[in-house]
């Protein structure tokens, strides 16, 4: 089994490209490029698309990168909140991203247990004082 070097998502050992990202999975290519008029990958040298033919257009290839990546952090630092918020939903998620990213999953369930940890502490802190009052 190999990883993508794009997105290190599990790759067949045959395969030509990542089904995840796109990108293809020779050895000399890290960074992995797209067309822009069809969304095929294409080698980052390339100046066409052999799939539909036409000019690659670089700048607007890295523009998407660009974009792609910054939903995928904001959609990160969404979860790790709603982990924090709710820590069962962190597990939750943890428990399904385990196979499909390892490292996010380790995120999600590290802050359910904080946050977990932090509401168990809570409510035996306020048990306590409750009960020094009773006895009062």
């Amino acid at each position: 089994m190999r990883y993508c070097g794009n997105c290190g998502k599990p790759v067949n050992s045959n395969a030509d490209y990542c089904l995840n990202c796109g990108c293809f999975l020779n050895k000399s290519s890290f960074n992995c490029h797209f067309c822009t008029n069809c969304g095929n990958p294409v080698y980052p040298n390339a100046d066409i698309c052999v799939n539909c033919g036409s000019a690659i257009k670089k700048q607007n290839v890295l523009e998407r990168q660009s974009v792609n990546s910054e939903f995928d952090e904001l959609l990160d630092i969404g979860l790790i909140i709603v982990s924090i918020l709710f820590p069962l939903i962190g597990f939750i998620v943890g428990a399904i991203k385990k196979v499909d990213d390892p490292i996010k999953a380790a995120r999600y369930t590290k802050a359910a247990t904080i946050s977990l940890g932090v509401e168990i502490a809570i409510v035996l802190i306020i048990g306590l004082f409750l009960f020094v009052i009773s006895e009062m």
